[in-house]
């Protein structure tokens, strides 16, 4: 008779400790959903540093070499196979996840500008491509850029 009256308050206290933590895994759950609710995603930054895409023989370079506020100034370079190599730099502005500006570049001796965008996109900058106005200098519509780049400039090391 002792062994069912003490079998018979262990399967209480069980029963018991069993739903207290239900419980307290629910309150847990409902936490961690109020926090993430809160959250905000960050936002897109461009750091100092080397952006590289290479590919056979297709190489280009985007190194940041100073952010002031959203304003980045870089060197880029794109050095295609079989078409003229140019090397200059980069003037611009990061507004949320877009880099847009002049690049200033010198190809067989000559000195040029266009306007050149990029999406950031975690460690990966995305080239941007678009109509351009009748000189082929800026974009017509910078709300019209495609960011579909298949040439993805990755973060890395700078050699």
């Amino acid at each position: 008779m002792m062994k069912n009256f003490y079998f018979a308050i262990s399967i209480i206290v069980l029963v018991t400790a069993c739903k207290n933590d239900k419980n307290k895994a629910k309150e847990t759950l409902y936490d961690v959903e109020e926090v993430l609710v809160e959250q905000e995603a960050p936002e897109p930054e461009v750091t100092l540093g080397c952006y590289v895409f290479s590919k056979g023989e297709n190489h280009v370079t985007f190194n940041v070499t100073s952010i002031k506020n959203d304003s980045v100034t870089a060197t880029l370079d794109y050095n295609y196979k079989e078409k003229d190599a140019n090397s200059g730099t980069f003037q611009g502005t990061l507004n949320e996840d877009k880099l847009i500006g002049t690049y200033t570049f010198t190809s067989e001796g000559v000195e040029s500008k266009r306007e050149v965008a990029f999406k950031v996109n975690d460690s990966v900058l995305i080239e941007g491509y678009g109509e351009l106005n009748d000189s082929g200098t800026a974009f017509q519509d910078r709300a019209t850029i495609k960011y579909t780049s298949t040439m993805p400039m990755v973060r890395t090391t700078c050699e």
